[in-house]
């Protein structure tokens, strides 16, 4: 479960004004769904007058075998780019001028927590360096993350990122766009 998490001096800089929703028609699954949206706020005076625009949003996962939130981050588009370039994998097919295009997903997983989980914070050296010692392990951050916390929970962690960074359950959005 991702909530809210925002120190005290950000949370009056991120306010934005006005509820937006979509307009026009959508035609879902042979109905169509009218949809209006509030004329009297302009979408680009919002974004133009947003300082948080192009900026992490930050969030907390429910680390809930430890009992305490972890705070997290939405990932910008450069880095999510970064992060999929980093683990996909070209494969030439055999008697072909053709590739094959695979992600490797765990790493690709670990890469977005090692990156958007803002304590502890993974990318510094001098933390890696006292979790290795904990777990008595390098200071790899892979090697890391899968010590600190169980599959499921780097799962947890992954889609918690992804929510914040715009990410969606497909069913949440049908519902949204049904309602």
């Amino acid at each position: 479960m991702v909530s809210e998490y925002r120190p005290e001096e950000e949370m009056n800089s991120n306010v934005v004004p006005g509820v937006l929703v979509p307009s026009g028609t959508i035609d879902f699954k042979e109905e169509k769904v009218e949809r209006t949206y509030d004329e009297s706020v302009s979408v680009l005076d919002v974004i133009l007058n947003s300082i948080d625009i192009g900026k992490p949003v930050n969030a907390s996962w429910n680390w809930s075998r430890k009992g305490i939130s972890v705070p997290i981050r939405s990932l910008l588009p450069d880095e999510l780019r970064k992060i999929s370039k980093k683990n996909t994998k070209q494969q030439r097919i055999a008697r072909s001028d053709r590739f094959h295009t695979e992600l490797e997903v765990d790493d690709y997983n670990l890469d977005v927590v090692a990156t958007g989980v803002l304590n502890p914070d993974l990318q510094d050296p001098l933390i890696r360096e006292q979790l290795a010692k904990k777990f008595q392990t390098n200071n790899d951050i892979h090697s890391l993350i899968k010590k600190i916390w169980l599959p499921g929970e780097i799962t947890s962690l992954v889609m918690a990122i992804l929510e914040t960074s715009g990410f969606v359950d497909d069913e949440e959005t049908i519902k949204s766009v049904k309602d």
